[in-house]
């Protein structure tokens, strides 16, 4: 048998959990006993950066809670704090040629990279210094705190994730074919992985944002401070 050594990378599109969501599942073919191979995985956590570069129109055109956008609902949003993943995995994987002539295929290290970016948007009338500001600022480092307290569990999901398709191994009819696969293979446990935190996150920033809580953040500054910010018609 012919063993090939390759080179294993590709982009991790996450920010829409659009990771391998139009390929075929890929299954372990089991064609080689695979030993648990080398594993890093480094997430770079960024923010919170702050900006103001969007209104209280576009930010209420937003759905931020699944029930549809605030402007529709004769509601106002003031800001958002969003998150945005993005990364790339890298790695090393060998091949054989089978008896039958097709590639086996597998790891022998992997490494992904993730960019962990927190963006609050504050809507851009309200001017920095301000009461206001201030009080909408304030209610976002809400989110912003629990986005921190989730780190964790986003680095357990991922190395979940890669622990279950770390020791793959996958049939193609060359060696390019095998190791688009095991690409494929990764980029569909990592969306995966991603699409559950995500929803997990979402879940938990949605309970912030209670009616109790708007009057609070309302009642800081006073409704006719926040009423004197929307455009006169």
């Amino acid at each position: 048998m012919m063993r090939l050594t390759i080179a294993l990378a590709g982009l991790l599109l996450l920010a829409a959990c659009a990771t391998g969501q139009g390929d075929r599942p890929v299954v372990d073919d089991g064609c080689h006993q695979v030993p648990p191979p080398a594993v890093a995985i480094d997430i770079a956590f960024v923010g919170p950066i702050d900006d103001s570069s969007r209104s209280l129109h576009e930010l209420s055109h937003e759905d931020t809670d699944g029930r549809g956008p605030a402007m529709e609902r004769s509601a106002v949003t003031f800001g958002i704090t969003h998150v945005k993943l993005g990364g790339q995995f890298g790695g090393d994987a060998k091949a054989v040629v089978m008896p039958s002539g097709q590639v086996c295929a597998w790891a022998t290290q992997l490494t992904i990279h993730l960019t962990d970016e927190v963006r609050v948007y504050l809507a851009s009338e309200l001017r920095p210094g301000s009461c206001p500001y201030r009080a909408v600022r304030e209610h976002e480092e809400k989110h912003v705190s629990l986005d921190r307290q989730l780190q964790p569990a986003l680095r357990q999901q991922l190395q979940a994730a890669v622990d279950k398709v770390a020791t793959y191994s996958v049939l193609g009819p060359d060696e390019a074919a095998a190791a688009a696969r095991l690409r494929t293979a990764f980029r569909q446990v990592v969306g995966h992985a991603i699409g559950s935190y995500a929803a997990m996150r979402d879940q938990q920033q949605i309970a912030i944002d209670t009616a109790e809580e708007y009057r609070r953040v309302q009642g800081v500054c006073g409704r006719q401070a926040f009423a004197a910010l929307f455009p006169k018609s």
